[in-house]
């Protein structure tokens, strides 16, 4: 236990130090020192160091810009459950950012942050659902997703919501 408080404690200064250093708070600025602290950081366990890293990494801040290296921090950050880092995986992911595009392990990304309660997530996946192309596809979780992501107040999910609400009546009509 003293051993796991102790790389806690210094997963914290690493993180604080990297954001100082990041930021140019009390220190000057150094995107390269930022990331590799970073980098150290989330090698030590943080799943918020390791975001902050893909976040770099996509940028080309402190390093190359490179989504590979962007979509390995997303998935080891994602992967302890870092939840906005489990969406831009599934979004690269879907989209053949960093890796090749595939939609089933986008969809696995993407429920993972969805059934964390990330709107946006919801709404990406009830979008992959709504994909013809995709073998994995399924209507009833699209609905479900895009009602859970109209609810959770994303704009574009309260739309088509709508649009799919309407459209029975609309036949009805016919």
């Amino acid at each position: 236990e003293g051993f796991l408080h102790a790389v806690s404690s210094v997963t914290i200064i690493l993180l604080l130090t990297a954001t100082g250093i990041l930021r140019g708070q009390g220190l000057d600025a150094d995107p390269a020192e930022g990331a590799k602290l970073l980098e150290e950081a989330a090698y030590l366990g943080s799943a918020g160091a390791a975001a902050d890293l893909a976040r770099l990494c996509r940028m080309g801040l402190g390093r190359p810009a490179s989504d590979r290296d962007a979509l390995y921090w997303y998935r080891i950050a994602g992967a302890k459950g870092h939840t906005a880092s489990q969406r831009e995986a599934g979004l690269m992911l879907r989209d053949g950012r960093g890796a090749r595009a595939d939609n089933d392990e986008a969809a696995r990304w993407l429920r993972a942050a969805a059934q964390g309660r990330d709107p946006q997530a919801q709404y990406e996946l009830a979008r992959l659902h709504q994909c013809r192309g995709w073998a994995g596809a399924d209507p009833e979780e699209a609905a479900r997703w895009l009602t859970e992501a109209a609810l959770s107040g994303v704009v574009e999910a309260q739309y088509l919501s709508l649009i799919h609400i309407s459209e029975p009546t609309r036949q009805e009509a016919i």
